[in-house]
């Protein structure tokens, strides 16, 4: 499924429905973004998160790791109405292990992504513990 999400197949117009899911664990699913994330990366895939948020929901997910996942994959690809998403979750969700990845990425990513990290992280630093402030600002390049 990771590689018919990554666009691998672009022979064949593919069509996906929640059921794809249907009886997948959050494994399962953290798995085959995590997939489709490296075929992003190496230049393989090229993922429509637009196609993949409409049939699965995935910005709808209350799953941490799978909405984490699913997150990185839209920062990648720069799908701009996700990011409403990853603020309400950088803002709602504190553990590091999900925050820092994402505001680097975001900041990585550059342009508008670089500027909404910076004024998330800068709106909602003193709601993070200190040790994920003082790492996060250092990431943005922002004076503690």
């Amino acid at each position: 499924v990771g590689d018919c999400w990554a666009g691998l197949n672009n022979e064949v117009k593919l069509s996906w429905d929640a059921s794809d899911l249907k009886g997948w664990t959050t494994d399962m699913i953290v798995l085959a973004l995590s997939r489709t994330i490296l075929t992003v990366e190496d230049g393989t895939g090229s993922p429509d998160c637009a196609a993949l948020d409409e049939a699965y929901g995935f910005s709808n997910v209350v799953n941490s790791e799978v909405l984490f996942k699913w997150l990185t994959l839209c920062i990648i690809k720069n799908y701009e109405p996700s990011h409403p998403v990853i603020v309400t979750f950088l803002t709602k969700q504190g553990r590091m292990k999900f925050v820092r990845p994402l505001y680097r990425s975001l900041f990585k990513a550059g342009g508008e992504s670089a500027e909404l990290a910076i004024s998330t992280f800068k709106q909602h630093q003193s709601n993070y513990h200190s040790i994920c402030q003082k790492m996060v600002s250092r990431d943005l390049g922002i004076s503690k």
